[in-house]
């Protein structure tokens, strides 16, 4: 049998269900539905975060947007790890843990896109 990290999403899906109709409630598995779902968006708010950095002429040059970008993208698996960790323990709702990182930095990318001077 498959670890849950190694199962996809309907795998997971079906052996929490088996699990919970058996009367075991495990939070990681609920975090790691989640995960499978929020996870591929990391592609999106950096490809944001790219733009927002290629463009913005306020940045300097080619390699102060590289290094930022260098930076953004560790804060982000930082706080994605934290949050993960957080959904863990139940300090965070299942649900919750995976998105913030998400949301957070997706807003954060649309700022920066929306303030580009033309």
């Amino acid at each position: 049998m498959k670890k849950p990290e190694e199962m996809n999403f309907m795998e997971l899906y079906n052996y929490y269900s088996r699990l919970e109709r058996a009367g075991f409630r495990n939070i990681r598995y609920i975090i790691q539905l989640y995960e499978k779902l929020s996870y591929p968006t990391i592609n999106f708010v950096m490809i944001l975060f790219g733009i927002s950095l290629a463009l913005n002429s306020r940045w300097g040059g080619g390699m102060m947007a590289a290094g930022l970008g260098v930076i953004i993208s560790v804060l982000y698996w930082l706080l994605y790890s934290v949050s993960i960790s957080l959904g863990n323990t139940g300090i965070l709702q299942p649900w919750l843990a995976p998105w913030i990182s998400p949301v957070v930095f997706g807003i954060a990318g649309s700022v920066m896109y929306w303030r580009i001077k033309e």
